[in-house]
């Protein structure tokens, strides 16, 4: 009885290995999966061929390729800022708000006192 457990175990780590290293394959090729996200005949054959290694990576072979097959799409530049003087706010603005200096109260007092 042992014999044949250790028998369906070492059947099984071989077709893990077997069924992964195809799908690392599959998962290399973008004309591949480009392929397969249009073929549904090849796709569930391959599902079926591959349902161990799917089963034990817990991987949904149709959302995969979807998902590594979709271009990414950038996300929108942020808005443009307005400028208070009208227009758009851009990095010369930036430089010259930050060189203004902020109201400071103790340059007033120091002017007043010499007068």
């Amino acid at each position: 009885m042992e014999w044949g457990l250790d028998r369906e175990e070492s059947i099984l780590r071989f077709r893990l290995r077997l069924e992964g290293s195809r799908l690392d394959e599959i998962f290399a090729d973008k004309l591949w999966m480009k392929d397969l996200r249009h073929n549904y005949d090849g796709l569930q054959s391959l599902k079926s061929a591959l349902r161990h290694i799917l089963t034990f990576r817990d991987i949904d072979l149709e959302q995969e390729i979807i998902d590594r097959t979709t271009p990414k799409i950038p996300p929108p530049p942020p808005p443009k800022k307005i400028s208070p003087a009208g227009g758009t706010w851009d990095e010369e603005d930036d430089e010259k708000h930050r060189e203004t200096p902020a109201h400071d109260d103790s340059c007033a007092s120091s002017t007043s006192s010499s007068i």
